[in-house]
């Protein structure tokens, strides 16, 4: 009965120990789950990199805070902007703050660009993790922005 007894302790040691292994080891919130079909929409080359096939699009949706104007005279924000992307419409001032709805890791690096056939000359003269500022020539336009940032 002892040695029944002993290999039922060891058993179970040796059960919470490899249970243990395995809840240290899942540790991951989340992820993007990969299949080895090649077939989809989304695959990942040799260098690691996410490659997109059949004309699939990048949607950035906005799920928890967007982001805001800072100063921004006469701007205003389109619906469904993203830290990602987003629009400015009507700013009348030469410069114009956009706030980040969640910070970065690092401050991105933003393209900013007129949405019209002016020929205004549009820059981003601050990057941060919080927002971003540019400067415009011509005011009451359009503009757009793509954000990317390394992490």
């Amino acid at each position: 009965m002892k040695s029944v007894l002993k290999r039922l302790a060891t058993a179970l040691a040796c059960g919470a120990f490899f249970a243990g292994g395995l809840v240290v080891a899942q540790t991951i919130t989340s992820s993007l789950q990969l299949s080895q079909d090649a077939r989809g929409n989304f695959g990942v080359d040799s260098s690691g990199n996410l490659v997109m096939f059949n004309n699939r699009h990048f949607n950035a949706q906005t799920t928890s805070t967007p982001p805001t104007l800072g100063t921004c005279t006469g701007g205003t924000l389109t619906a469904g902007s993203t830290d990602f992307s987003g629009q400015v419409t009507g700013a009348t001032a030469a410069t114009c703050a956009v706030v980040f709805g969640q910070t970065y890791g690092t401050a991105p690096r933003c393209l900013v660009t007129p949405n019209n056939a002016t020929a205004a000359t549009t820059f981003v003269t601050a990057a941060a993790t919080t927002g971003f500022t540019f400067n415009q020539t011509a005011t009451t336009t359009t503009f757009n922005w793509l954000c990317v940032a390394v992490s």
